[in-house]
This record gives C-alpha cells, structure tokens and sequence, in this order.
C-alpha cells in the first residue's frame, strides 16, 4: 500500500478574510465545486476531497515547519519539510491537501501562495 500523501503550498497574505475566500470550496448553479485556489494552480476539484483540506492564516510569519506546528499529522511531517526549508523564508499562511499529489506547474498564484511539496505522512 502507497504510504499516504499530503501537497503543501505556503504564502504571504495580508487579509486574513481574503485568503479564507481565496481558499474556499463553494458550489455553483450547476452544483460544481468551485475554488479559486484550485483554478489557480490548475487543480481538477474531482480529484480532491474538501473533507481532506487544512488552510490556516496566522497573523505573524513564520519558517515553514513552524507555521504548520498544530496542523494534523505535524509530528510526521516537520522533519521532512524542515529539511527543505530556506531559513531565510517565512510565511503566514499554507494549504494541505491530504492524500493528493500535486504534479502541475510549480508556480507563485496572484494571491502569493507557492507550492512547497508533497510529504509523506503516517496517519
């Protein structure tokens, strides 16, 4: 069995009530899901599951393995993602997408959020 997977991105926003709008998961007229986070990073909304999605703002910026300090599964993840972090980095909000994989472009979205990398973690 494929050990379980979680796709991190990491950003600097400034309105705490923009990027929780930014992030959301909404329905349209047709019942499609809808997220302008996912649109951005050309995510396909079949392929994730809202119930398996962790986004936090914090008011002060952070290295990456702390912002995540509290995040669910965290004791699996902060060695492997504090091995890549740049020190010199800091950010005040992330995005987890549990069991996802991310392969698309690896790019900085208009709102300022950028894809760090998938981990893997034990549930």
């Amino acid at each position: 069995m494929e050990k379980p997977c979680v796709s991190i991105w990491v950003g600097n926003v400034e309105d705490e009530d923009s990027f929780y709008a930014y992030t959301r998961i909404e329905f349209d007229d047709d019942d499609n899901y809808v997220c302008v986070f996912a649109k951005d990073f050309q995510i396909d909304q079949d392929d994730i599951d809202e119930d398996f999605i962790e986004v936090y703002w914090k008011r002060e910026k952070l290295s990456p393995v702390e912002l995540l300090e509290g995040c669910s599964y965290y004791d699996s993840l902060k060695d492997e993602v504090g091995k890549i972090q740049d020190r010199n980095k800091t950010y005040n909000c992330f995005v987890l997408f549990y069991d996802y994989e991310y392969t698309g472009a690896v790019c900085e979205s208009p709102s300022g959020l950028s894809y760090l990398g998938v981990f893997e973690y034990e549930k």
